[in-house]
């Protein structure tokens, strides 16, 4: 392939941020009655750079069954009355019964998600198996599970299927369901998740969600004035291998003792950062990244400048 070095000009930003801040979203279902349809009619409030949707039940009951929290029957079947072994079970989760909500990132930030914590608990027909999914990967497979209740009325099964092992009533048990990692990091837009409740003892049987938990951290990525700097370019623009070069057009050193060089992801996600000292040429190595547009953040500490890459093999 022939290669094409274009002369690109960098650009002086006086101000950048990228400042986390943690957050705990909590979903409380005060407002639901048993009149109040599929929608939690809770009033919703979402930490700053967040923007948390309403809970809603699909597949299930019109209504309610019970007041403050999220509690619906018509689960599908497939656990007999007093089963406490997760081998009896006949029933499989259905993909159209679930409750659902959704969480993205405002504009100019990104999102990491780490964990969500919640109360289950079921009256005497009610589910005894439930799973939690994501859009992330459309809803294909069980997220991982950390149990909490001291007593063990849950263990995690095969799969990441959770079963409650004794057939109680109305007793809440807490699990937390593990995010964190590559997928719930540095996120540029929103995801969805979904809690199954199945292998119910009858059509009349609940699952019921309470106190559910989002932990994560939300960071600001842009907000910054621009202006032209000339000495500087980058090359080549677009890459075929993920290689860039700065240099200076006067042949003087590009950057000084103490100056950073960070590259970002369109979703705002640091992919790529290394200090440096003076030098004629600096080189950029993103071979091991994918196809697609990233963007270089250099700072001395007194100014920082950013530029558009790509790479297109």
């Amino acid at each position: 392939m022939k290669r094409i070095y274009t002369f690109i000009t960098l650009t002086l930003f006086t101000a950048a941020s990228l400042t986390a801040q943690s957050f705990i979203k909590t979903y409380s279902f005060d407002s639901v009655k048993t009149t109040t349809g599929s929608v939690d009619p809770t009033p919703l409030s979402s930490p700053t750079g967040t923007q948390f949707g309403t809970f809603t039940a699909k597949g299930v009951s019109v209504n309610p069954n019970a007041t403050g929290r999220f509690s619906f029957t018509g689960w599908g079947t497939g656990a007999t009355t007093g089963a406490t072994l997760y081998s009896s079970l006949s029933g499989t989760l259905d993909t159209g019964k679930y409750y659902q909500v959704s969480v993205s990132p405002q504009v100019n930030y990104q999102l990491e998600l780490d964990s969500i914590s919640f109360l289950m608990q079921r009256s005497g027909t009610g589910v005894r198996t439930f799973s939690v999914r994501s859009s992330a990967d459309k809803f294909t497979s069980n997220l991982p599970v950390t149990l909490h209740t001291p007593d063990t009325v849950l263990t995690v099964e095969s799969g990441n299927v959770v079963f409650l092992n004794k057939d109680l009533t109305n007793f809440p048990a807490y699990c937390t369901i593990n995010l964190g990692g590559g997928t719930f990091s540095g996120m540029g837009t929103g995801v969805t998740f979904r809690f199954y409740g199945f292998n119910s003892e009858g059509t009349s049987g609940t699952f019921s969600i309470d106190g559910v938990d989002f932990y994560g951290s939300s960071t600001l990525t842009t907000g910054i004035m621009e202006q032209n700097i000339s000495s500087l370019q980058i090359v080549p623009v677009p890459s075929a291998d993920g290689l860039f070069h700065l240099r200076t057009m006067g042949g003087g050193n590009v950057f000084q003792t103490g100056t950073n060089v960070q590259v970002y992801s369109v979703q705002g996600k640091l992919v790529f950062q290394a200090p440096v000292s003076g030098a004629m040429e600096q080189e950029i190595d993103l071979g091991a990244k994918a196809n697609g547009v990233y963007f270089l953040v250099i700072t001395d500490g007194k100014q920082t400048y950013t530029r558009r890459l790509s790479i297109c093999r």
